[in-house]
C-alpha cells in the first residue's frame, strides 16, 4: 500500500505545484457497482486517491440501466459531473458538447499518455474517450508449453506454422478450437489476418470482400497441417476450451472472456497476442476488438482551474499502473500485462464481423466444415451466404 500511495503522489507531482486544492470535491460516475467485477477495486483506488491528494470524490456509481443514464444526463446537464466513466457505444454526437476532446488533454496535460483508437472518432472528427477496458479475440498462448519445449512464440506465420508442426509431434494439440460447434471467433480473427482491414467497413452482400476468402485460405492451411487436431469438426467448444486451460493444447483463439475462466495459478503463464498476418494488405497488430468503457472529463470541471488539476490527477491515478489492470480485466498476471500490451498497442481495432455480416456469417460459419475439407469452395460458399 506505502508503494502504491507513493506512485500516486509521484503522479499528482506531475501537475503544477498548489494545483490541487484540498478540500475540494469531484463528482464522479461509473458503472462500477454490485456485480461489475471491479467494483471494489474502484472504490478502494478512489480512496487511495483521496488519501494521496487530500481531496475527496462524490462518486454516484450504479448499474449501468436506464436510471443510470438519466441521472449521467441530468449531471453533466447541470454540469455537476466532473469525471464521467460511460460506454462508448452509448456515447452519441450530442453528448460532445459536454466532454473535453482527447487532443485538448494532450495538449495541457502531455504526461497523460494514453491510446487515443480511431475507432473512438465521433462525428466532429474528435475523440473524447480515454480507453479503460477493452473487448478483443486473439490468440491465447500456453507460453509455458512453448518455453519448455523451446517453441519460438508464434508472432508470424511461419512461426505458427512451426509451432504447429512442433506441437503435433510432441502429442499436443496445437490450436484448440471447435471447428463446427463455434468457429465463429477463430474465422473472425482468420479474416482480419488475411487481408486490408478496412474491409470490415464494406457490406459483403454488396461485394464480398477478397479477405473472406483469403481466411479461408488461412485456415485450410492450417487444418490441413493438423493445426486443430483429429476431432475439431465434432468436438464441442467447451470441450475445447477445457484442453487448452487443462495444458492438453498449446494455443486458442477466443476473447477476453477466456481470461477470467483460467486458474489464477496459470494467469502468469498464459499470454494473449494478436492472430499473426497472413494475407496481402494484413496489418501486423490488427485485433478483433473495442473500447467498452472509456473515461471522460467533463467541460465543466475543464474550466474551473482546481477542479481541472484535481479531475487530471485522478484520471491519471486511475487509468495508468496498477489501477488500469485492475479495473479493465478479472485476470491479472502476465496475461493481464500482455492483454494490455495487444489492446493498447493494436494499430487497428477492427469490428467483428459477426456485426458486419449479419445473417450470411452464420449461414457461412455453417458451412466451414465443407470448406476445411475441401468438399465445398470458399467462393460458392459465400457466394450462397451473401
Amino acid at each position: 500500500m506505502k508503494k502504491f500511495l507513493a506512485t500516486l503522489l509521484a503522479l499528482c507531482l506531475l501537475l503544477p505545484a498548489g494545483a490541487l486544492a484540498d478540500g475540494l470535491t469531484l463528482n464522479t460516475t461509473s458503472p462500477f457497482a454490485d456485480y461489475d467485477f471491479a467494483a471494489q477495486a474502484y472504490v478502494d483506488a478512489l480512496a487511495a486517491w483521496e488519501q494521496a491528494t487530500g481531496n475527496m470524490v462524490d462518486d454516484s456509481s450504479a448499474l449501468p440501466d436506464e436510471t443510470w443514464m438519466t441521472a449521467v444526463s441530468d449531471g453533466l446537464n447541470r454540469g455537476t459531473l466532473d469525471v464521467v466513466f460511460y460506454p462508448p457505444a452509448n456515447f452519441t454526437d450530442d453528448m460532445a458538447a459536454q466532454f473535453v476532446p482527447v487532443s485538448e488533454i494532450a495538449a495541457q496535460y502531455p504526461d497523460l499518455a494514453l491510446p487515443v483508437p480511431d475507432s473512438l472518432k465521433m462525428a466532429d472528427g474528435n475523440v473524447y474517450a480515454l480507453p479503460m477496458r477493452y473487448t478483443f479475440v486473439a490468440l491465447y498462448v500456453n507460453a509455458d508449453l512453448f518455453e519448455s519445449n523451446g517453441v519460438a512464440l508464434p508472432t508470424t506465420w511461419q512461426q505458427l506454422l512451426e509451432a504447429v508442426r512442433k506441437f503435433q509431434e510432441l502429442g499436443v494439440i496445437p490450436i484448440s478450437n471447435a471447428l463446427a460447434d463455434w468457429p465463429h471467433d477463430l474465422v473472425d480473427c482468420a479474416v482480419l489476418a488475411a487481408g486490408d482491414p478496412a474491409d470490415r467497413a464494406a457490406d459483403p452482400t454488396q461485394g464480398v470482400p477478397a479477405s473472406y476468402a483469403r481466411g479461408m485460405d488461412m485456415l485450410r492451411e492450417l487444418y490441413d497441417a493438423g493445426a486443430f487436431g483429429a476431432d475439431a469438426l465434432t468436438v464441442s467448444d467447451g470441450e475445447a476450451e477445457r484442453r487448452f486451460v487443462e495444458h492438453e493444447a498449446a494455443m486458442r483463439v477466443s476473447g477476453e472472456w477466456l481470461g477470467s475462466s483460467i486458474p489464477v495459478e496459470q494467469m502468469e503463464t498464459t499470454i494473449v497476442l494478436a492472430m499473426p498476418a497472413y494475407g496481402e494488405g494484413a496489418v501486423e497488430g490488427a485485433l478483433v476488438g473495442a473500447v467498452t468503457m472509456g473515461c471522460y472529463i467533463t467541460r465543466a470541471a475543464w474550466e474551473d482551474d482546481a477542479r481541472r488539476e484535481a479531475a487530471v490527477s485522478l484520471v491519471q491515478a486511475l487509468l495508468t499502473g496498477e489501477n488500469a489492470g485492475a479495473l479493465s480485466y478479472a485476470f491479472s498476471g502476465r496475461l493481464l500485462d500482455s492483454a494490455r500490451t495487444l489492446t493498447q498497442g493494436a494499430p487497428v481495432l477492427a469490428r467483428s464481423l459477426m456485426d458486419v455480416a449479419g445473417d450470411g456469417f452464420y449461414a457461412w460459419m455453417a458451412e466451414l466444415p465443407d470448406v476445411l475439407t475441401g468438399s465445398a469452395s470458399a467462393a460458392s460458399v459465400l457466394e450462397a451466404a451473401f
